[in-house]
């Protein structure tokens, strides 16, 4: 059932998680004489660690932005309570003091990593630590700092794995070539009779990988749908497939039910059939049923379901890549404690964790022991795939304005979609009476007029937290005029 299109990987270094050091100098003054000292984290935190606590405090009543920048103050995380956003790009968190661990954490988003080269990456996520640390204290130079990777993840999105199938519940030990010896599949239920792997993973600590379906995840989570025009652009999906996809997103609800349904509405020309309709939006029906009724409709309408995109993805930390001696092509030592060393080689890092830390091989190779087996020619694929990201993303800028202007509208449909839900909840709460019959006459006006009347009666109660000006104001701090 599933639509025949060119095999295509996409391999991409996916998530980035680092920790940064540093000291600076300072100069003080005493009885009028210049003396300049070379500070680490513990000697100068005094300067900015009191104003950062300040601000977090702050966040708890209301948004907060460092002076005229795009810089948001967040709340922080396990041992970094002080934490800083820049949207899209990443989050910089600093801690209270230095121990084993460097005093400044980073996770950088996979969306700013995907549309970027890695090194440019890094030096957005420096220029930016710098400008937090100089809106805290003054100092004159940066004497050192240091940037040590403590989590990379490389993906390959391809269109040709089916996680039913490419291993099979009885083939995660024969299937497969790793040292891996523990192994976590997640299976879904649909209808009556069928079943699906959604996901997958080997291992555990501090090398895992994992197996997943790409969609489902961008479509349940409400999150990355650029990722359906990246893919677009690169080969991976088709028109057709991207017209699934961008519906499957719109809706809510159970994902299989919507993928199911959006497959017939896109494969049929013209209008779309009664029956099915009924199906869909019945309220008699649970997701069971109604993904078998809906599948009776696939075969009724020789319907073809479109590929969906499997993401295979090595989480890799930091204590497992030290333990590895790799070399590069001039057969130098690669130093697996540097990050810019760990980027520069990723292709061969990448071939390795592909080749020796887990491979799948043929089901047809009679070779006796499983190491001995000819690789897998789809696993092939994925073996020979270079590193997107690593000196260049292939989009130019006629592509790159079509992704962001295609999230920009998927943010603009997400968030329309919790204020209609957070509006319905308030007609909710606003009405002595509610029931099924004033339902039908409700009309979207209706929702404003209670918007407006709650504006002005509760929000009067608390100007700063209702004041439009305010928060518009913000919105401009945050994305910037426009």
């Amino acid at each position: 059932m599933t639509q025949a299109i060119q095999p295509r990987t996409m391999a991409v270094i996916e998530n980035i998680y680092l920790s940064i050091n540093f000291s600076v100098k300072k100069e003080f003054f005493y009885s009028g004489i210049s003396v300049k000292k070379v500070l680490d984290f513990n000697a100068c935190k005094q300067f900015f660690l009191p104003a950062m606590y300040a601000d977090n405090i702050k966040t708890c009543k209301e948004e907060i932005f460092l002076r005229d920048s795009s810089i948001q103050c967040i709340h922080g995380i396990k041992m970094y309570p002080y934490g800083y956003a820049v949207k899209d790009k990443f989050r910089i968190f600093f801690a209270n003091s230095i121990g084993d661990n460097y005093p400044v954490y980073v996770i950088v988003d996979a969306v700013f990593l995907h549309l970027n080269n890695v090194f440019d990456v890094l030096k957005d996520v420096q220029d930016t630590f710098f400008k937090i640390l100089r809106y805290y204290m003054e100092f004159e130079t940066v004497e050192s700092l240091d940037l040590k990777l403590s989590r990379i993840d490389i993906a390959n999105h391809n269109n040709f794995i089916n996680l039913d199938s490419y291993i099979g519940p009885d083939e995660y030990n024969s299937r497969v070539v790793t040292r891996l010896r523990c192994v976590r599949p997640f299976v879904i239920l649909n209808g009556e009779k069928s079943q699906e792997v959604s996901y997958f993973r080997y291992g555990s600590g501090n090398i895992i990988v994992r197996f997943y379906n790409k969609v489902r995840e961008i479509c349940e989570q409400r999150y990355k749908s650029f990722f359906f025009k990246r893919w677009l652009q690169y080969g991976l999906i088709d028109q057709h497939t991207f017209d699934v996809y961008d519906m499957i997103y719109r809706f809510d609800g159970d994902y299989r039910v919507n993928f199911i349904y959006a497959n017939i509405c896109k494969s049929i020309v013209g209008l779309i059939p009664v029956d099915v309709q009924k199906i869909y939006f019945s309220q008699k029906y649970t997701n069971s049923e109604k993904y078998d009724l809906l599948m009776d409709q696939v075969k009724k309408y020789n319907v073809k379901l479109v590929t969906e995109i499997v993401n295979v993805e090595y989480e890799c930390h930091a204590p497992f890549l030290k333990l590895l001696h790799l070399k590069n092509k001039k057969d130098e030592n690669i130093n697996m404690s540097s990050i810019y060393d760990i980027l520069m080689y990723s292709d061969i890092l990448y071939r390795y964790l592909t080749d020796d830390v887990f491979r799948v091989v043929s089901r047809k190779s009679k070779a006796k022991r499983k190491r001995d087996k000819k690789v897998d020619k789809q696993w092939q694929l994925i073996q020979n795939s270079k590193i997107l990201n690593i000196y260049n993303v292939n989009i130019d800028n006629i592509q790159l304005n079509k992704i962001k202007e295609y999230q920009t509208s998927m943010d603009k449909y997400n968030t329309l979609g919790q204020l209609l839900k957070r509006a319905c909840h308030l007609k909710y709460v606003d009405s002595q009476k509610f029931n099924k019959d004033l339902v039908k006459n409700i009309t979207f006006e209706d929702l404003l007029k209670s918007v407006e009347k709650n504006y002005y009666s509760v929000g009067a109660m608390n100007e700063n937290y209702f004041n439009l000006q305010d928060k518009l104001y913000k919105q401009l701090k945050y994305y910037g005029e426009k």
